[in-house]
């Protein structure tokens, strides 16, 4: 079984395209935004780590880049996961 690079994040941020996992533990409202797709398969997972009612948003690194089709996502509860993978520039959830 291979090592995953495990990221926190707390504040809105551009996710690091150097990590697979995210782990969010938001203190406040937040938008976390997808690494810039640059080929077909980059893939990471988000998971919320915090049970707050603080709003937490997924967008896209471009307007372009969609999730699903949708503009972000919206990871509303603790303990909520996605596994993310780019196709066609885009995100698809899986």
């Amino acid at each position: 079984m291979s090592n995953k690079a495990v990221s926190l994040i707390t504040t809105s941020s551009v996710l690091d395209a150097n990590f697979n996992v995210f782990l969010i533990n938001a203190s406040g409202n937040i938008t976390v935004t997808c690494p810039n797709i640059t080929a077909n398969g980059q893939n990471f997972t988000i998971k919320r780590i915090d049970k707050t009612n603080n709003q937490v948003l997924i967008q896209g690194y471009a307007q372009s880049q969609t999730i699903e089709g949708a503009p972000y996502l919206n990871i509303s509860s603790g303990g909520s996961y996605n596994n993310f993978v780019s196709y066609g520039g885009v995100w698809l959830l899986i």
